[in-house]
């Protein structure tokens, strides 16, 4: 006597894929899809424009340290002969360890030592 395939009484755990291959695609989600690709294509774009304007910044600053350049040459140039070669020698000494940086704002009162309070505390 040949067995008879036993019910598990519950729904069949692949309806969701079967359903999903056998059905017509969703018309809103091939507009989603095609949204997406046309992001992707303007991402594309506005890396390429970010990547023309990063160089032409580049480009200006390059050309503006050329200028700096060239005017400093002049400069030693029109310097006196014995001028021109202590002018040419590289200044190496170091920068002064405890040297003051000024900033647009005003100093604030007393704030080292409401610092070295803190610090105590």
């Amino acid at each position: 006597q040949p067995k008879k395939e036993e019910s598990s009484g519950g729904r069949d755990p692949y309806a969701t894929l079967k359903a999903a291959i056998i059905a017509e695609p969703d018309p809103e989600l091939s507009t989603a899809i095609m949204a997406e690709k046309e992001t992707a294509a303007a991402r594309r774009e506005r890396r390429a424009e970010y990547s023309r304007q990063a160089i032409t910044e580049v480009k200006r600053v390059m050309g503006h340290l050329s200028r700096l350049i060239k005017l400093r040459q002049a400069a030693i140039e029109a310097l006196p002969e014995e001028l021109q070669e202590a002018a040419r020698k590289p200044d190496l000494t170091p920068a002064p360890i405890q040297r003051r940086i000024f900033t647009d704002t005003a100093p604030i009162p007393d704030y080292q030592a409401k610092l070295l309070r803190r610090g105590e505390d």
